[in-house]
């Protein structure tokens, strides 16, 4: 009898024990659940979905990947805060992939699909949905990302685009919109003769080192005949590495009488944040792209390194810019006071705005509603899009063995003379 006593006392001291464990253990678990939804990003934080009298006359676009979605400033009744600066505002953003099938537009921003799996796409489509390919980067430099077999499975899965190009389904105006536009001032100057003397040569900011668009090689050329600062990732001083945050790339910018405004790719339309910087800042931009930039710039806002025989030739070029303030102002005259204010059409305005014109979309009449797919989303985002650069030097002729080994790169109008003592990484 002592003996089942003893027994049951400890049954009842080990069942009281783990009750102890249980209810500390939900204890601990709901304080870190609470904290992470207090640290989680805002789109997460919200009603994945409302009830119907909530949402009516609202259109929902799913956010299947979460790259874009935990950049959107979100307001409590999950809209982001600026739209409803649009046109058409009625849209709600969530997030929850419970129920894809109840969304009007799934987006999908590609660099988050790069390693997706079996299972992880939604099914087919209904009748109404959209299902939105979305990149803001170029065709080369994406293409490395994604095993090319993959991209079968997204065949005829696409009905509606949104990137750079202007012929997507939706423009996105996300590196263009950049650009603000304004009348230079300057008073700032006075009457200092040497307002312009005081500015350094040339600036180079960068992050990838090896490119399609070979402009490493091209500004190692360049660097035999001027002086070129380079800052950045690549074996040069990073401006912004003790204070990424508050770091004022602009003031640097300004420094300068030149800035290379040299993209990654020679890709159709392809322009970033590395044209609109030069414009912001109101150095005179030396572009290097497969844009074509006066189809949206006055044709003097820039300086195009295909305009130009060779390095060299650019370099004679920009060495009569500083020495004859009058002509280096010639590429900046389209913004002194009194001219016309430009702007980039379809850039600014709320109505261009991408997540605009895909709530406006949303809403159009069955009679105007976009009925499209894409059979092969591949070929269209990689077909003709890229070329190699038109610039001034070639592979040199060596055996195929040599040619890997040194990638030697020659200057079509010969080797230039050597100017190092003017290479410069600031």
């Amino acid at each position: 009898m002592l003996s089942c006593n003893g027994e049951h006392s400890r049954l009842k001291s080990i069942n009281s024990a783990f009750t102890l464990i249980v209810f500390l253990g939900c204890c601990f678990s709901g304080l870190f659940y609470r904290e992470s939804r207090k640290n989680a990003p805002e789109f997460q934080k919200k009603t994945p979905f409302f009830s119907r009298k909530d949402t009516e006359g609202y259109k929902k676009i799913l956010f299947w990947t979460a790259w874009n979605a935990q950049r959107m400033s979100f307001s409590p009744n999950n809209q982001p805060d600026w739209l409803d600066e649009c046109p058409e505002s009625r849209c709600l953003f969530v997030s929850s992939k419970k129920r894809p099938q109840d969304a009007d537009a799934v987006f999908f921003s590609m660099p988050d699909l790069y390693h997706f799996g079996e299972g992880d796409l939604p099914g087919a489509r209904t009748k109404d949905q959209y299902y939105i390919f979305h990149l803001d980067e170029s065709p080369d430099t994406t293409k490395e990302l994604m095993p090319w077999h993959k991209w079968g499975a997204l065949d005829n899965f696409f009905n509606l685009t949104m990137t750079y190009r202007r012929d997507s389904d939706i423009f996105s105006e996300v590196y263009l919109s950049g650009y603000e536009p304004h009348i230079m001032n300057l008073t700032t100057r006075g009457t200092d003769p040497l307002w312009f003397e005081g500015k350094r040569d040339i600036l180079w900011l960068v992050s990838h080192c090896h490119t399609a668009s070979k402009r490493e090689e091209y500004v190692r050329r360049l660097s035999h005949y001027l002086k070129v600062d380079e800052y950045g990732k690549c074996d040069a001083p990073d401006p912004c590495r003790t204070q990424r945050k508050n770091c004022d790339l602009a003031n640097l910018v300004g420094k300068y009488k030149f800035y290379l405004s040299f993209e990654n790719s020679f890709c159709n339309e392809y322009v970033t944040e590395k044209l609109t910087r030069a414009l912001n800042t109101d150095v005179v931009p030396i572009v290097l792209g497969g844009a074509n930039y006066s189809s949206f710039l006055p044709k003097s806002a820039v300086i195009n390194i295909e305009d130009f025989a060779s390095p060299k030739n650019l370099a004679k070029y920009l060495e009569s810019l500083m020495e004859n303030v009058t002509l280096y102002e010639s590429h900046l005259s389209w913004k002194y006071p009194g001219q016309p204010l430009w702007t980039i059409p379809g850039t600014r305005e709320p109505q261009y705005r991408r997540f605009c014109k895909l709530c406006e979309i949303l809403h159009r009449p069955p009679e105007q509603r976009i009925e499209k797919i894409y059979p092969s989303v591949k070929d269209w985002w990689f077909d003709g899009q890229c070329r190699e650069p038109r610039v001034p030097f070639k592979r040199a002729q060596h055996s195929r063995n040599e040619a890997y080994l040194q990638n030697v790169f020659v200057d079509t109008l010969g080797a230039p003379e050597s100017r190092k003592n003017k290479t410069s990484k600031a």
